[in-house]
């Protein structure tokens, strides 16, 4: 281990060293801020939405598992804010990339956020004699992103790999709303292009984060994995989806299938039907992995099959609303339709990717007077109203339960609510002793009115 990395990795033992942070989200955000409560860490936090860097420097957070307190004692701790990344790479001796990377509509992977940062870094490293610079990355990609790509735009600036800069992936895990598990204590993926990368690195996520740290053999083999991972929930899912669909005509519970299946106590993982996938990674996670694989000239059909499931399943919640209109005679065009639940998962407010979306978009477009009865969800974030329980039970039509939050009290909800309002329960929440004579479950048998 040369001088400065052997500087660098005695800093981080003894708790002191600097880090840049590019992009706040769900996953920088909480990097960041964790590093800021060891006193002698100098982090840099970088974002190019100025709306962001605001809100931390007023220490308000727009992220559920961030609290105003932990912004505010960050703040405290010297954590530097801003829209422009000079400064960061100048002073930082390890840079951490953890900007979005979506797909466009055709399922083309962007990377623009990660060679905009790159760029940059190439730019400044070169400013800076006889210091190394460690990337890390940690946004979503296909493999060979950190070892082919971000390494080649940094030698357009005359960088050597191991002579001026080291580069490491290790990919996020951030599950938003979960109370068990978050950045401080979820086992870590690294793979680096060095030995002694992975001994600074490591140093760095274990002594400061406080995470455990499992060892790939290569970035490559660490982006591998961070798409399997989910791609293997998106497959299976859309298995169970599937035959959700035909549990329902054969007169079969799937969720009690799945209870029994549970009780086999090796080979079996369960996985639950739904209206859809929702989130930066199930949804488009598998993209990446079709991108690259055109390039090796293999075709991944499990994937498309999966995704063609997934995102018809929009449409079959529509046939089931259909049909439970049908039973009062009514139809979906004039109908108020309430969408208990309008965020991707329960218990946040994220609607990336969200089910909800494509499902009251069809609904408007069938003439539907749309309502969201949501309240984890910003009025500003939505383009239906958002209303209270007590009006959704006095002005619907019919109601779709699209998310359980845990705050919806099920049992009081039917209680109060008109037997003539059906509801079509698409994530399988209400116990079959609830289901009155119009409701309707994904996945449940649909018994004929008597």
């Amino acid at each position: 281990m040369d001088k400065w990395m052997a500087s660098i990795k005695s800093k981080l033992e003894n708790k002191e060293g600097s880090i840049s942070v590019f992009g706040l989200g769900y996953v920088g955000l909480p990097i960041a801020i964790v590093t800021a409560k060891n006193d002698n860490m100098k982090v840099y936090a970088v974002d190019i939405s100025t709306e962001k860097i605001n809100s931390i420097q007023r220490a308000i957070s727009y992220i559920e598992d961030v609290s105003d307190e932990d912004i505010f004692n960050a703040n405290k701790n010297g954590l530097v804010t801003s829209v422009d990344h000079e400064q960061a790479i100048l002073e930082s001796d390890i840079s951490i990339i953890c900007v979005p990377t979506p797909v466009d509509a055709f399922g083309i992977p962007k990377l623009d956020y990660i060679y905009d940062v790159t760029e940059a870094l190439g730019k400044l490293i070169s400013m800076k004699q006889n210091k190394k610079h460690i990337i890390v990355l940690e946004s979503t990609t296909y493999p060979t992103t950190t070892e082919v790509e971000i390494r080649s735009i940094l030698e357009k600036y005359g960088l050597a790999l191991h002579e001026n800069f080291e580069l490491a992936f290790s990919p996020e895990r951030i599950d938003p709303g979960n109370k068990d598990f978050n950045v401080e204590n979820i086992p870590k993926i690294l793979g680096t292009t060095s030995e002694n990368t992975f001994d600074v690195v490591r140093t760095y996520y274990e002594g400061i984060i406080g995470t455990q740290i499992v060892k790939a053999s290569s970035p490559r083999v660490a982006e591998f994995t961070k798409l399997f991972e989910n791609i293997f929930r998106q497959v299976n899912i859309a298995l169970v989806n599937e035959l959700a669909t035909l549990a329902e005509k054969m007169q079969i519970d799937m969720f009690e299938v799945i209870e029994l299946a549970k009780t086999k106590p090796f080979g079996f993982l369960p996985h639950y039907p739904g209206p859809g996938l929702g989130g930066h990674c199930i949804p488009v996670d598998p993209y990446y992995l079709q991108y690259i694989s055109k390039k090796y000239k293999s075709t991944l059909k499990f994937i498309d099959v999966a995704s063609d499931i997934n995102e018809g399943m929009d449409d079959h919640v529509i046939g089931l609303i259909h049909l439970a209109l049908n039973r009062i005679s009514k139809s979906i065009s004039g109908s108020n339709i309430t969408l208990f639940g309008y965020s991707y998962k329960p218990n946040v407010s994220d609607l990336r990717n969200s089910p909800a979306i494509p499902i009251s978009n069809k609904l408007r477009d069938l003439g539907a007077n749309v309502q969201i009865c949501d309240s984890l969800v910003s009025p500003d974030s939505v383009k239906y109203p958002i209303i209270n329980e007590i009006d959704a039970k006095k002005n619907s039509t019919l109601i779709v339960i699209i998310t359980p939050h845990a705050y919806f009290n099920w049992p009081q909800i039917i209680e109060t609510l008109d037997e003539n309002i059906p509801i079509v329960d698409t994530r399988g929440v209400l116990p079959n002793e609830m289901y009155r004579k119009y409701d309707i479950a994904l996945g449940r048998p649909i018994k004929e009115l008597t």
